[in-house]
């Protein structure tokens, strides 16, 4: 996924302080299992390429100082998602809704189960291991890549820092191309 660098506008229309932003980035999808009923149900986060634009933590000044970095993060807990985003993601993953974490209440973006619609909070995948284990290249074979050539500016909890397993990847640069080459004269 080929994305310039280059700062994007921060407007929003509410209080919340974002802390991401870049040109494109990808939604990965992977199976896991409810915690509810015990079905398959897939979680969803967001991956941001080299380049992407954050706010240091803790950094709530008036100043709207942003830095690039050079390394791939995966959005876990997302509080907020600008707009054209949020239409996008919720086009695309009409399970994706807002729900209360359990542990302290914080309003995250989370899937919802398909067969009981409870939020899918749960690590865990189909095969029993953790699902965080996929990052690491266990599983990469059920995750699903969609690219979005699109900005994002959203405010995330956590993240993990680091790329995604090559299959991921090739997954990802493989669609970008098939995009570009649909839009070519």
């Amino acid at each position: 996924m080929a994305c310039e660098p280059g700062l994007l506008p921060a407007n929003r229309a509410d209080d919340a302080v974002p802390n991401f932003r870049v040109q494109c980035y990808a939604v990965v999808l992977f199976p896991v299992r409810c915690e509810r009923c015990g079905c398959s149900a897939q979680r969803s986060a967001l991956w941001l390429p080299p380049m992407h634009e954050m706010r240091d933590d803790g950094d709530q000044s008036a100043e709207d100082v942003w830095h690039v970095s050079n390394e791939c993060r995966l959005l876990h807990e997302v509080t907020w998602i600008q707009g054209a985003a949020r239409s996008r993601l919720r086009e695309w993953q009409p399970n994706l809704r807002i729900a209360p974490r359990p542990s302290d209440g914080a309003r995250l973006w989370i899937n919802h189960c398909e067969h009981c619609s409870a939020p899918v909070w749960g690590t865990t995948s189909l095969d029993g291991s953790p699902a965080a284990l996929w990052m690491h290249g266990a599983g990469d074979a059920l995750v699903e890549v969609m690219p979005v050539p699109e900005p994002l500016v959203a405010t995330a909890l956590s993240w993990t820092v680091g790329d995604l397993p090559d299959k991921v990847l090739d997954a990802i640069a493989a669609e970008a191309a098939r995009e570009a080459a649909s839009i070519a004269p």
